[in-house]
């Protein structure tokens, strides 16, 4: 398993430094096409870039979220119980199967079609720019809870006979761990992220992007999938990795040159 892990994280050193990262794809692009895929490369290493250019309080953010998730490590198995003795199979099953549809993307994914289709039909080039945008933040914040897991190899609640919060493997464990962060929660914090920010006129849709994510997070504590630091280190990072993807779609679209016919002739605009 670390050989995979060590493979993608070689792809990535090396698509940031080739000729993929230098092809400029087309800043008015909001079409599901080549460019598009191409600027998925850009894309993850804009997000990797992204801490370089924190400022004082956004490193207030992140001391925050790393004090929070490492105050819940301490406590992980005692809030763990708690969910487990509070919440019976039958509630965690029914509740669980519909909640984690946003994070795993049974939800999500047909969601963001549908984003794209109404775009298409009604000619709105945002709700295509949010379809577009989503599913570039849910693949990357995927891959990189994939690479983050493999890494970091924490044991789950439900792979240990003996509950242990402090079972890290490492990249060369081969136990097959994969707890830490909840994958679930990072993809739909990260996709939350990007929608919200898009659609930042519109606060409702953002609540309910949220409210879904929560939810989403939620299901994987009273599932006992995750102990609670992996889920709340998953919301931590999505966030963040949905916010990189928002500013680099948003940089992309600041100044997008298309060509303009008038009474004047033919000649190229600037669209802000």
């Amino acid at each position: 398993m670390w050989i995979k892990t060590i493979i993608l994280l070689l792809f990535i050193a090396l698509s940031s430094s080739s000729g993929l990262m230098a092809q400029q794809p087309n800043r008015c692009n909001n079409t599901f096409n080549g460019d598009y895929l191409l600027s998925y490369g850009h894309a993850a290493w804009f997000t990797i870039k992204q801490p370089l250019q924190y400022k004082a309080k956004d490193w207030a953010v992140v001391g925050g979220a790393v004090a929070a998730t490492a105050l819940v490590y301490v406590y992980d198995e005692e809030i763990f119980n708690f969910f487990d003795n509070h919440f019976p199979d039958e509630t965690q099953d029914e509740f669980c199967i519909w909640a984690d549809s946003y994070g795993s993307g049974y939800l999500s994914i047909p969601m963001l079609g549908g984003f794209y289709l109404a775009g298409v039909i009604c000619k709105d080039n945002r709700a295509k720019h949010a379809a577009l945008a989503g599913l570039q933040s849910f693949v990357i914040a995927g891959a990189t809870g994939w690479i983050i897991k493999h890494t970091t190899q924490r044991a789950r609640p439900s792979q240990q006979e003996v509950l242990d919060p402090r079972v890290w493997e490492g990249p060369f464990g081969g136990h097959g761990y994969n707890a830490f962060p909840s994958g679930h929660t990072i993809c739909a914090f990260a996709l939350a992220t990007t929608l919200a920010g898009i659609y930042n006129d519109k606060p409702w849709l953002g609540a309910g992007m949220y409210a879904l994510a929560g939810l989403t997070a939620y299901s994987r504590a009273v599932s006992g999938k995750h102990w609670p630091s992996d889920i709340l280190a998953g919301a931590a990072l999505g966030y963040g990795i949905g916010r990189a993807v928002l500013l680099f779609n948003r940089s992309k679209q600041a100044k997008c040159i298309e060509p303009s016919i008038s009474a004047n002739g033919i000649g190229m605009r600037v669209k802000l």
